[in-house]
């Protein structure tokens, strides 16, 4: 790797998009598309001010009971394509909102284009 630094830029690269990543097709921002459903069961995980082409990303992903709770936000604004959310399940899940109101995922992804947004979701 020496004396360029490119590999070790590529390893911390992957590690980050495990968590949140630009699509470049539509611009949107793909959140936790490299969680294991794991991960969730141990306390979940946090995100806490990842830089992104649109600001600052901060965000919390735990399961509480049979739901999954996801908290978003971003100091800017929202991407061109909003925000995916990928469930990291491997049954699609029951029923899903965003602040309170129906939502619905298509395939594994969630849509989400209003902030703060408070997703909850209903596993199988």
């Amino acid at each position: 790797d020496m004396p360029h630094g490119w590999v070790a830029s590529d390893f911390i690269r992957a590690t980050l998009d495990l968590f949140a990543y630009e699509r470049e097709s539509d611009h949107a921002i793909v959140l936790a598309a490299g969680i294991a459903p794991g991960w969730l069961d141990e306390g979940g995980i946090a995100v806490e001010n990842l830089r992104t082409p649109y600001g600052l990303l901060s965000y919390t992903l735990r399961r509480d009971g049979g739901r999954v709770a996801l908290r978003l936000a971003i100091t800017s604004g929202l991407p061109p394509g909003g925000f995916v959310f990928v469930w990291p399940g491997d049954k699609p899940p029951r029923s899903a909102s965003i602040n309170g109101r129906p939502a619905r995922f298509s395939g594994a992804e969630l849509h989400i284009r209003a902030l703060p947004a408070s997703v909850l979701v209903e596993g199988r």
